[in-house]
C-alpha cells in the first residue's frame, strides 16, 4: 500500500511539472519561430497584408470552420506572387475512427495562395485521409501509385483529366506532401501547422510547378474572367506579422 501511495503522490507531482515544462517549450518554440519570421520578412521584403475578402473565401473553400487572422502575408519568390494564410481549423472526424464517431478539435493550418490569370473549374487533389472525406464525384487516373495516394474530386471530368496530365502526376508523386485545390483564379495549397519560411518557400515552390503544368490553351478553354477584386491584397509596409 505505502509503495502504491508513493507511486500515485509521484504521478500527482510529475504530471503537473511535465506538462508545465511542455507548454514552456511550446511557448518558447512559438517565440523562436516568430522571430525568425520577423527576420525572413526583413531580408525578402515580404510584407503583412490584411486579409481581402478573396484570400477569405479561398481558405473557407476548402475549410468551412477555419478561423482566418486579420493580417496575412504577401510576396514573391523567384517571381511568383503568393499570401500565406495562418488559420485554426476545426476538424470534425479523425481518420481512423470508426464512422459515427465526431470529435471536435482545432487544428492549425497555413495556406498558401496563387492567384491564376483566370478562374478556372473547381478540383482538389488531397490524400486519403480526413482532409479530403465527405468530398464527392472522384475521379481516378489510371496511374496506380498516384490513385492509391491521392483523391481527386471535381464536379468537371473533362477538366480533371486534362489538367492532371502525365507531367503533373509525376510531379505530385515528386511531391508527396503536396496538396492543393482550385477554386475560381485562386491555386491553393496547405500544410499542418504556422508558416515559417522554409515550408513556405517549398510550398510556393510546389504549386508554381501546378500552375506552370495549365496550358493556355487548356485556360483559355475552361476559364472565366474573375472579378477584379479577386487577387492578392496589397502589404501593409510597417506592421509587424
Amino acid at each position: 500500500m505505502d509503495g502504491d501511495l508513493a507511486v500515485l503522490i509521484g504521478l500527482v507531482v510529475v504530471i503537473p511539472v511535465g506538462l508545465l515544462v511542455a507548454a514552456l517549450y511550446r511557448r518558447l518554440n512559438r517565440a523562436d519561430n516568430r522571430s525568425r519570421r520577423t527576420a525572413f520578412l526583413a531580408e525578402t521584403g515580404w510584407s503583412p497584408a490584411p486579409v481581402n475578402d478573396w484570400a477569405f473565401a479561398s481558405v473557407r473553400s476548402g475549410f468551412p470552420t477555419a478561423m482566418v487572422e486579420d493580417v496575412i502575408t504577401v510576396g514573391a519568390f523567384e517571381g511568383r506572387e503568393f499570401a500565406v494564410v495562418d488559420c485554426t481549423h476545426h476538424q470534425d472526424e479523425i481518420a481512423g475512427h470508426p464512422e459515427g464517431t465526431t470529435l471536435h478539435y482545432p487544428m492549425k493550418l497555413h495556406l498558401v495562395l496563387l492567384q491564376l490569370p483566370v478562374a478556372l473549374p473547381s478540383i482538389v487533389v488531397a490524400h486519403h485521409n480526413w482532409i479530403s472525406r465527405g468530398l464527392t464525384a472522384t475521379r481516378k487516373t489510371g496511374v496506380a501509385p498516384f490513385d492509391k495516394q491521392f483523391q481527386v474530386v471535381s464536379g468537371d471530368g473533362g477538366f480533371a483529366s486534362t489538367v492532371l496530365s502525365p507531367y503533373l502526376i509525376h510531379w505530385m508523386l515528386n511531391n508527396p506532401g503536396l496538396q492543393w485545390r482550385i477554386v475560381g483564379n485562386a491555386l491553393v495549397g496547405w500544410h499542418q501547422d504556422r508558416w515559417y519560411p522554409p515550408e513556405t518557400v517549398a510550398l510556393v515552390t510546389a504549386l508554381g510547378g501546378i500552375a506552370d503544368s495549365i496550358p493556355p490553351d487548356v485556360q483559355a478553354r475552361y476559364g472565366q474572367p474573375a472579378p477584379s477584386t479577386a487577387g492578392l491584397p496589397p502589404a501593409l509596409p510597417g506592421i509587424a506579422s
